[in-house]
């Protein structure tokens, strides 16, 4: 039976791999190296035939962290897997690599070909290029993906795998108990300059006569970017040096009751509950490759509106699964949103039928038998 190690790093990883070891389980001998605080947050969930390698996952200028990867090298190498399988690159993957590389084959998820416009740093691109040359086998989310990746990494094409991100169906077990869905705009993830939060809230607030009884939830913990701070408090900048935003964004919650700043870590079952309820989710994205917030609201049927960023206009129908528009186009934005919201039967019809392209054509079985042929030609060739 094939073996196969799985690794990821935190950072919005966690939840696809989980489901992606779960969905292989049946079929190969599987491992998970799998950080402390992971392993505490899926400790219910990881099926039970998969063997857990768990490690202390070192901060990023932890000077000692070397050590522990090199360790958790050797404890995977004693697993001896056929494939090792990586979700996502940092520093410490790059170090993990250059113990494993050279006794086993490599397979890497690419979740994001192109860093976020706010994600260039050195190392960040740095450890990309490391991670992506080490492997042997890619894993993409769309052919339009496969097609930028191609571009800026000479790799034989037919060691990439496309698939599409595997709908976040682990989510379920914490829907509420009432699903009715209830009169908020949901923004779920990181306010970063790249999501464009402040987009949102500019289209919002060219409508919100018009939708007395709406408001928007912010849902994420996140410092908010200098670039933003104009866009939520007048006074956030000077606050921000006094390391009190969390505290003001809790009293703009109070002072503008169409607003509610969730800035914090968001729990599974919080998680779940606010899909379950949200009348609308909205990616207003400026920049990215795939989106696991789109995996999330389709599993809970949620009504979508996203721009046209990565490989979303190539999964999604304009008006059939989701509502789409031009990123950074506020004007938009603002009247999709509107028309929206003022139209019960629209918002339910959307959400079916992105329901029901997630359940049909992201399900985790179809991927799951997908990476196994992927992996047995990996070690044919």
């Amino acid at each position: 039976m094939l073996s196969v190690v799985f690794h990821s790093m935190r950072g919005g990883v966690e939840t696809y791999t989980l489901q992606l070891v779960n969905a292989l389980a049946p079929f190969a001998r599987v491992a998970y190296a799998i950080d402390s605080e992971t392993k505490e947050q899926f400790a219910d969930s990881i099926d039970s035939s998969v063997t857990l390698l768990e490690y202390q996952r070192p901060r990023l200028r932890e000077i000692s962290g070397w050590r522990e990867m090199r360790k958790l090298a050797h404890r995977i190498q004693q697993f001896a897997p056929d494939i090792f399988h990586l979700q996502g690159d940092g520093l410490w993957e790059s170090f993990l690599l250059r113990n494993l590389s050279n006794t086993v084959s490599v397979v890497n998820t690419v979740h994001d070909p192109v860093k976020h416009i706010d994600q260039n740093a050195f190392v960040n691109n740095w450890s990309m290029k490391d991670a992506i040359g080490r492997s042997v086998g890619w894993v993409v989310h769309s052919p339009m993906l496969k097609k930028i990746f191609l571009e800026k990494n000479p790799v034989n094409e037919e060691r990439v795998l496309v698939h599409p991100h595997g709908i976040y169906d682990y989510y379920l077990k914490y829907a509420a108990p009432s699903m009715e869905r209830e009169k908020y705009i949901l923004f779920f993830g990181a306010l970063r300059f790249n999501k464009g939060p402040d987009l949102l809230l500019r289209a919002f607030s060219t409508i919100q006569d018009r939708i007395p009884d709406w408001r928007i939830i912010f849902a994420g913990r996140s410092p908010l970017e200098k670039k933003l701070y104009p866009f939520f408090l007048p006074n956030l900048r000077s606050a921000a040096k006094q390391k009190n935003i969390n505290k003001l964004l809790s009293s703009y919650s109070q002072v503008g009751h169409r607003f509610e700043f969730r800035n914090r870590f968001i729990s599974d079952s919080e998680a779940g509950s606010l899909f379950s309820k949200a009348g609308v989710v909205v990616l207003p994205y400026r920049h990215g490759s795939q989106s696991g917030v789109l995996a999330l609201a389709a599993a809970f049927g949620c009504p979508v509106l996203a721009t046209k960023v990565g490989n979303i206009p190539e999964l999604l129908t304009d008006g059939k699964h989701a509502l789409l528009v031009e990123p950074e186009d506020v004007t938009a934005l603002a009247e999709a949103l509107a028309a929206m919201l003022t139209n019960k039967e629209q918002r339910e019809v959307l959400g079916k039928n992105l329901n029901r392209l997630a359940v049909n054509e992201w399900a985790w079985s179809k991927i799951a038998e997908k990476t196994m042929e992927f992996y047995n030609e990996i070690l044919r060739k």
